[in-house]
């Protein structure tokens, strides 16, 4: 009886995750109230004028944003930017206008105008899967999406992954070894 109870629980374990696999890109990540990531800091500051901008991060409350189609349902986004001065992560919290009974039920709520299949998202916390959700993840090749409840409130958030940041880090060392006073000085270089 012990096996068969671990066989059920083993079973169990591997059955809430992604259920398909996401091969999207970063260029395939969706845009989300005109945000995206890769954007630039330009961009998201003639989106956004009245925005918080600082070098590295950005931040809007719902009663700074002019579109109102962009604030409908929003208390603030959070945005972060790279060394390159690109989007790599951005957070929606919204309010409790709208009652969700699960991170499940928003995320196949929000899928389809996102372009992803409900079927990416998963419930991290294997073992409570079947309990009212709280989060839930999306995995890509480029970019990661998580849905947090707190207080009955989600945030989504929408981030590169670690892996695109480190190409992205490499090719910005790569183009400043490549300036052309840098040039200079290896070709001047005597050892």
């Amino acid at each position: 009886m012990k096996y068969f109870a671990f066989f059920i629980l083993l079973f169990s374990i591997n059955s809430y995750g992604q259920t398909k696999p996401c091969d999207l890109t970063l260029k395939d990540s969706p845009t989300i109230r005109g945000l995206k990531l890769g954007m630039s800091f330009e961009q998201v500051k003639n989106l956004y004028p009245s925005a918080s901008l600082f070098t590295d991060w950005a931040s809007l409350d719902k009663n700074k944003i002019a579109n109102s189609a962009f604030s409908k349902n929003l208390e603030s986004i959070h945005i972060d930017f790279s060394k390159l001065n690109e989007v790599n992560e951005i957070s929606f919290s919204y309010d409790d206008s709208v009652k969700w009974d699960s991170s499940a039920e928003f995320t196949d709520a929000i899928s389809p105008s996102l372009n992803l299949s409900k079927g990416y998202w998963y419930c991290p916390r294997q073992l409570a899967c079947h309990l009212p959700e709280v989060q839930r993840n999306l995995d890509c090749n480029s970019f990661g999406m998580s849905v947090i409840f707190l207080l009955d409130k989600p945030t989504l958030t929408i981030r590169k992954t670690f892996a695109e940041l480190a190409i992205e880090e490499k090719q910005n060392q790569k183009a400043l070894s490549e300036t052309p006073e840098n040039v200079k000085k290896k070709k001047a270089f005597k050892p």
